[in-house]
């Protein structure tokens, strides 16, 4: 199979996407751990914005978007669980053990709801058309979420 030029294009603003949504966390991160305190960030966002990226994976793996599409929620998600185990350890006094399994355990059950719903996703689109209303679901709860994190930051930010 060749590669067309809009492949290759896709491919790449995919790659730029990769980069850019995936590393957005870490310099929050970077804060936190220099301040030892995760104060004026809403552990809202990070759950809001893992919600996401479970929902945005199987969705775009049921419209079989460019790989660095698919990556970049995985990539996310790992940020973010980093950042709600800060707040775990900084904020609510969790030990390091404790931080490791209960990111263990989160990361496993993200696992398993992304490769439940794109399954579900599959399975509805080969088995009957009429399930659109799934995918649309799937394709605008990331959207939702998102913002939603956006408007709990906000409100952290104010009260800090």
């Amino acid at each position: 199979m060749m590669l067309t030029a809009q492949d290759i294009v896709r491919e790449a603003f995919a790659g730029v996407s990769l980069i850019f949504w995936s590393i957005q966390l870490v310099p929050q991160a970077w804060t936190n751990y220099k301040q030892g305190s995760t104060r004026g960030f809403s552990t809202l966002l990070l759950l809001s914005w893992l919600a996401e990226a479970v929902t945005f994976f199987s969705y775009g793996y049921s419209l079989h978007l460019a790989i660095p599409l698919l990556l970049q929620p995985q990539v996310f998600a790992l940020v973010s669980i980093f950042c709600f185990m800060q707040y775990l350890y900084y904020d609510r006094g969790y030990t390091r053990t404790q931080c490791t399994l209960i990111s263990i355990a989160v990361t496993v059950v993200i696992a398993a709801v992304e490769i439940l719903g794109a399954l579900l996703l599959l399975y509805l689109q080969r088995s009957s058309g009429k399930v659109q209303w799934v995918s649309k679901v799937f394709g605008i709860l990331p959207t939702v979420l998102i913002l939603l994190g956006y408007v709990s930051q906000y409100a952290e930010i104010t009260q800090a």
